[in-house]
């Protein structure tokens, strides 16, 4: 695999945003673009910041594998709280930006009403699940998913994105993941689970 070089060349703060644009010579795998080095690339690197998206203030999140609740994740502490049962699937893509990294998922909180201790979360590239949760939670069309991982109350205060990396049967991945739209199914297959997953961002350093 080619090194990337990256050389900070502008930085421009607005009001509400600030912008970095950066030169990327070679492949440019982490920013987009041709991948042709003989014509390097001005490549603008939003920033808003992390995020928290909040089904306790934005409502139940999307139980439709086609169009799952999308989420753009910014530099630092992004934050997810949701809640899963048996009748109550999660779908949500997250996309991270062209010039970061995420670095871990830390479970920060994990209750169950029926202690029900353990959950699970499947991971796959692009925008959507393309696995019908029937099928999906038989196991069927494992090879199909980027990675997976049970996680729950022995999980708090880790980080589970090396495990989901490492499902078995599945593509699999080394943390950390590298920039892109990606879809998480969140399945509890016992009672009602509240949950909190920290999504730590880094920003790429020239």
């Amino acid at each position: 695999m080619n090194t990337l070089k990256i050389k900070l060349i502008m930085n421009t703060k607005h009001t509400a945003t600030t912008t970095t644009s950066i030169l990327l010579c070679g492949l440019l795998g982490a920013c987009g673009g041709s991948g042709n080095s003989s014509s390097p690339e001005v490549v603008s690197c939003g920033d808003t910041g992390a995020v928290t998206i909040d089904e306790g203030n934005a409502g139940d999140f999307s139980n439709d594998i086609a169009s799952p609740t999308a989420w753009t994740l910014g530099a630092g502490a992004n934050i997810l709280r949701a809640s899963t049962s048996s009748a109550d699937s999660d779908y949500v893509s997250f996309t991270v930006g062209p010039c970061d990294t995420l670095d871990s998922v830390t479970v920060t909180d994990f209750t169950s009403t029926a202690n029900d201790n353990v959950a699970f979360m499947a991971l796959q590239q692009g925008a959507t699940f393309t696995i019908p949760e029937a099928e999906a939670v038989t196991g069927a069309r494992i090879d199909e998913l980027f990675g997976y991982s049970h996680y729950g109350t022995q999980s708090i205060n880790l980080d589970i994105l090396p495990a989901v990396g490492q499902g078995q049967g599945a593509i699999g991945f080394t943390s950390p993941l590298n920039p892109g739209t990606y879809t998480m199914w969140l399945n509890q297959t016992g009672g009602e689970t509240q949950f909190t997953l920290v999504f730590n961002v880094s920003r790429v350093q020239p």
